[in-house]
């Protein structure tokens, strides 16, 4: 996923294989917003976080899911205060 870490409000862009239209993504249990979805790249918004302060940079859980299939979390990823 790219970039590793993004600002609340902004977009993260996932590359992977075998997506599908109605993938779904939540970081740090929240869903986001998929912007766009194709085989092979999910554009999606990170959330607001109320408990992330401006600036504060939290690791967070970041997980694809396609409601027939199924899903894979990611690590590695933080999300910035906006």
């Amino acid at each position: 996923m790219t970039p590793a870490t993004q600002f609340e409000g902004r977009d993260i862009t996932i590359d992977g294989v075998n997506f599908a239209a109605n993938a779904q993504v939540v970081i740090r249990g929240v869903a986001a917003t998929v912007v766009s979805s194709t085989q092979g790249r999910i554009v999606a918004t990170v959330p607001n976080f109320p408990d992330v302060l401006q600036g504060a940079l939290v690791p967070a859980s970041l997980t694809v899911s396609i409601p027939e299939v199924g899903g894979a979390s990611f690590t590695g990823f933080r999300v910035r205060g906006a």
